[in-house]
């Protein structure tokens, strides 16, 4: 069994579209959720206690519920309440 190079030089191109697509889709994720994780942490620590009953609930449903089932509630549920968004920012959304 050897190498085929020439199969290599064909599917490069789809390989490396999807090399930059999951780059893109990681940092911007990333930015998200640092963003977000930020905000939520100075909701936790403040002394309002509605701003930390907020964050304290926030982080328990994202928390308790599966990556797999978040990413289906962004991409199927909220094109069914009229907000359609395109695949890959509710893959930022749900990641994020």
């Amino acid at each position: 069994m050897d190498f085929r190079w020439d199969l290599l030089v064909t599917i490069f191109p789809i390989l490396w579209s999807g090399f930059l697509t999951t780059l893109g889709l990681t940092l911007s994720s990333l930015l998200v959720g640092l963003v977000l994780g930020l905000i939520l942490a100075l909701m936790k620590i403040s002394t309002n206690w509605i701003l930390k009953g907020i964050s304290i609930a926030y982080i328990e449903l994202i928390r308790g519920t599966p990556a797999l089932m978040q990413i289906m509630l962004v991409y199927f549920g909220l094109p069914a309440l009229g907000l359609n968004i395109d695949r890959l920012t509710a893959a930022v959304v749900a990641l994020g």
